[in-house]
């Protein structure tokens, strides 16, 4: 029984993941603004990170959008 219990509440190790490396072959598709807007503050954050930029969440879509097709 307790052993049932430790199993429970065991913390499990994290996997490393592999960081991302683009190399030329791996062109990033360039987007017009437009398409930008459509896009998830999470999927503009995805997005700026191909460019090795970081973006900030908690600022507002619409700065987030300048920001990143300033990457261009």
């Amino acid at each position: 029984m307790i052993n049932w219990i430790k199993n429970i509440f065991r913390v499990k190790p994290m996997q490393a993941t592999a960081p991302l490396i683009l190399t030329a072959k791996d062109e990033v598709k360039k987007l017009s603004k437009a398409k930008l807007a459509k896009m998830t503050k999470t999927e503009l954050e995805a997005y700026g990170r191909k460019f090795g930029d970081e973006v900030d969440r908690r600022e507002t879509k619409a700065k987030i959008v300048s920001t990143v097709a300033k990457l261009k």
